[in-house]
């Protein structure tokens, strides 16, 4: 493993550590999320959906697996803020 795979996947997995608490405050308010950013969430969507493919590609499995765990995340996000979005 690469000096630069090593850090992709602590930085990863320390990111990972750190959406744990704003998932469960996402989850308790989902029927209020009126603050955050549909397109904020979208974007990181899509952004952990790419380093989800540039870890398979470079081989940095914890990196793989947490970013494709983010785009659960961020896709449950963005579900709750498109079912509970006031019209």
């Amino acid at each position: 493993m690469s000096v630069a795979s090593l850090l992709m996947n602590v930085a990863t997995f320390l990111f990972f550590i750190a959406s744990f608490p704003q998932l469960r405050r996402t989850y308790k308010n989902r029927k209020n999320l009126k603050d955050l950013s549909l397109a904020n969430f979208f974007i990181s969507w899509v952004a952990c959906l790419i380093m989800g493919i540039v870890g398979y590609l470079i081989g940095a499995w914890i990196t793989v697996v947490i970013e494709f765990w983010h785009v659960f995340y961020n896709g449950a996000t963005l579900y709750w803020l498109l079912k509970y979005r006031k019209k």
